[in-house]
């Protein structure tokens, strides 16, 4: 025996290559054919079973304008009416349009108003300081012309820019003050008092940073700080078009003409809202109004006529139709659904 025959790697008989080998192979390939057969018939059932549509109850077919060509239907029991989309739809709107929009206060807006009005008023007094230099100096000398081109130049460096009147006015009092010929206060001092005044009262009012699109005629104002919740009515809070009338009003009141467009123009600079919109918290708010919306209408009581035959389908006939289907759908049996199953599937088994 060669060392091939040993482990097995000759050539076999040619006798046993034809006979013994041939009709194994055969049998063999015979029962493979027919296996995969059976199994690709099987898969093929249950993928039909497994796209074949599903419903508790087959409804007949019927549109809105068609007449009911069944019999008479009657409620076999009570029932929720389902709302249409158009229906749902018109509810969601008006919760978007009646939520009120959640506001943050800026506890910090008022610390930094108050510190650009000092910090505009300390760059107001190096001005009239050169503008006392302009009015000392000799007329006709050197040093009042370099002063008061000096003065002018200071003045349009500013970031705040005033009238020739509100400038004058300003100027001249300082003036007069500094030369010991001013019985009261630097008028400038009555200015910001003014200011300050009435950027407290806007603020305290509420000044909003936008006013959402929205119709609600209320806003939700939350104080992270101290955290309280609010709720105000619209109109009794502040943009920005608003808060300078209310600006300008008081102003007038407690102010000369020659100031008052100093004190606005002030007033510009120095604005900010402290009531700022959070479209994140108005998100959460607006999802729990929707999730209180009802998919479910009024009922229809057992016994109840839907509709009778030969009556035109109407879109309402129809909505008591629908949800009657899907009434019938959610009272179905485990056993019912399991029924119809079997018989979907027994009918696709006849076909096949």
């Amino acid at each position: 025996m060669g060392i091939l025959e040993k482990i097995g790697l000759s050539r076999k008989s040619k006798l046993f290559e034809q006979s013994g080998t041939e009709a194994t192979i055969g049998v063999e390939g015979t029962k493979q054919t027919y296996r995969a057969k059976w199994v690709t018939l099987v898969l093929f059932l249950f993928f039909l079973i497994g796209i074949f549509p599903r419903s508790s109850f087959i409804e007949p077919s019927y549109k809105v304008g068609e007449p009911w060509r069944y019999d008479d239907l009657t409620a076999p029991f009570t029932f929720s009416l389902v709302k249409d989309r158009d229906e749902l739809e018109t509810e969601r709107q008006r919760v978007r349009e009646v939520t009120p929009p959640v506001f943050h206060i800026d506890n910090e807006a008022t610390d930094r108003i108050y510190s650009r009005l000092d910090s505009i008023f300390s760059e107001i007094v190096p001005v009239l300081e050169q503008y006392v230099r302009y009015r000392n100096a000799s007329s006709g000398s050197t040093a009042e012309t370099r002063d008061s081109v000096l003065y002018i130049q200071m003045r349009s460096d500013l970031r705040v820019q005033f009238d020739e009147r509100g400038w004058y006015t300003l100027a001249n009092d300082y003036y007069r003050l500094r030369s010991g010929r001013n019985g009261r206060a630097w008028i400038g001092t009555e200015l910001k008092m003014a200011l300050e005044v009435t950027v407290s009262r806007v603020l305290d009012e509420g000044l909003i940073d936008r006013m959402p699109d929205d119709l609600a005629n209320e806003i939700i104002v939350r104080n992270l700080r101290n955290r309280t919740e609010r709720t105000l009515t619209r109109s009794l809070v502040h943009d920005d078009a608003s808060a300078r009338e209310l600006v300008a009003i008081s102003l007038n009141r407690s102010l000369s003409e020659y100031l008052l467009s100093a004190a606005i123009a002030i007033y510009d600079q120095i604005s900010q809202p402290n009531l700022v919109y959070n479209q994140a918290d108005t998100q959460i708010l607006l999802e729990e109004a929707m999730a209180g919306i009802l998919p479910t209408a009024s009922a229809v009581a057992a016994g109840q006529v839907i509709i009778r035959k030969g009556d035109i389908i109407t879109q309402e006939r129809m909505n008591m139709l629908q949800s009657l289907a899907l009434a019938r759908a959610e009272r179905a049996s485990r056993f019912e659904v399991w029924q119809q199953y079997v018989g979907q599937s027994l009918v696709i088994f006849a076909i096949v």
